[in-house]
C-alpha cells in the first residue's frame, strides 16, 4: 500500500465525521448532539470532534512517528458571511512508536453569550504542517429564541450546562 501510494504522490488530508459532541471516549465512540440548534444569549460547550484521513507522518531521529497538525475553529454569521467569533489555532503533535493509521482531533469549544438569534456556521479547519495541505469541514448552527418546551440544546440555566466530557486518548 505504501508502495502505490508513492507512485500516486501524497493524498491531501481530509477531514471525515465531523461533529459537535457532549462526550468523546476514543476514535469513533462519541455522543453527538441531537441536532445543533442552542438558545441565543447563553455560553454553550462542546467538544468539535473530527477523524482526519491522509495525514502526514514523518518519522524522527529515535524511529518514532509524528504527525503534527493544527486546528482552528470559526464561527460565521450565515446572514452576511462575517466572522463572529473564533478560537485560536490549536497545535497538535503526535509521536507514536508505530506509523497511525487512524486519527482524530478533539478541541473543547465554548460559544459565547453574546451571539444574537439567527444561523450560523462553524467552520472547522485543519492544517497538515507536515504534508502542506489543508481541509474545512462546516457544521450548520441555529441559535434560537428560548423555548424549553422544544427540547432544544439549553438549559433553563446556564449553570445547568452539563461539562462536555473526554474520556480516552485521542488517538489510536
Amino acid at each position: 500500500a505504501e508502495a502505490v501510494e508513492a507512485m500516486r504522490g501524497p493524498t491531501p488530508l481530509t477531514l471525515r465525521n465531523t461533529k459537535l459532541c457532549k462526550r468523546v471516549s476514543g476514535f469513533g465512540v462519541y455522543e453527538p448532539f441531537g441536532s445543533y440548534e442552542f438558545v441565543a444569549g447563553r455560553e454553550h460547550r462542546a467538544i468539535v470532534y473530527a477523524e482526519v484521513d491522509h495525514f502526514a507522518v514523518q518519522p524522527d531521529d529515535a524511529g518514532r512517528f509524528e504527525v503534527q497538525l493544527q486546528q482552528e475553529v470559526t464561527l460565521f454569521n450565515e446572514a452576511d458571511g462575517l466572522a463572529v467569533w473564533k478560537q485560536p489555532a490549536q497545535p497538535i503533535h503526535d509521536l507514536s512508536q508505530r506509523k497511525r493509521r487512524d486519527f482524530y482531533n478533539v478541541q473543547m469549544v465554548t460559544l459565547p453569550a453574546n451571539l444574537g438569534e439567527g444561523k450560523y456556521r462553524l467552520k472547522v479547519r485543519v492544517t497538515d504542517v507536515h504534508g502542506g495541505t489543508v481541509d474545512e469541514a462546516t457544521l450548520p448552527i441555529s441559535l434560537i429564541a428560548d423555548d424549553t418546551s422544544r427540547g432544544i440544546n439549553g438549559p433553563a440555566s446556564p449553570m445547568d450546562t452539563p461539562e462536555p466530557e473526554l474520556t480516552d486518548s485521542q488517538r489510536d
